[in-house]
C-alpha cells in the first residue's frame, strides 16, 4: 500500500537528511532536533502539507470515478 508521503519522500525527505548531516558537522545538536527543525523549514518553504492534502483529493475522486464506472458497467445489478 502507498503511503501518500512516498509521493514526497524523494523530493523532501533525502534533502532533509542531506542538510541535517552537514549542519550536525557543524553543530552540537542532535541529529533529531535537526532533522524536524529542517523538515519544518522545508514543509513550510515547498508548501507540502497543502500539497498532500490536494493529492488525498486527487485520489479520493479517481476512486469515486473508478467507483462509479464498475457500477455504470454491471447494468444496474450491483
Amino acid at each position: 500500500m502507498l503511503d501518500i508521503a512516498d509521493l514526497f519522500r524523494d523530493n523532501v525527505t533525502l534533502s532533509i537528511a542531506f542538510a541535517a548531516v552537514k549542519e550536525a558537522q557543524r553543530s552540537d545538536k542532535t541529529i533529531d532536533r535537526l532533522v524536524r527543525r529542517e523538515a519544518a523549514r522545508v514543509f513550510r518553504k515547498q508548501q507540502i502539507i497543502p500539497a498532500m492534502i490536494d493529492r488525498i483529493k486527487q485520489v479520493l475522486r479517481l476512486e469515486e470515478k473508478l467507483e462509479e464506472a464498475d457500477g455504470a458497467g454491471r447494468g444496474g445489478d450491483a
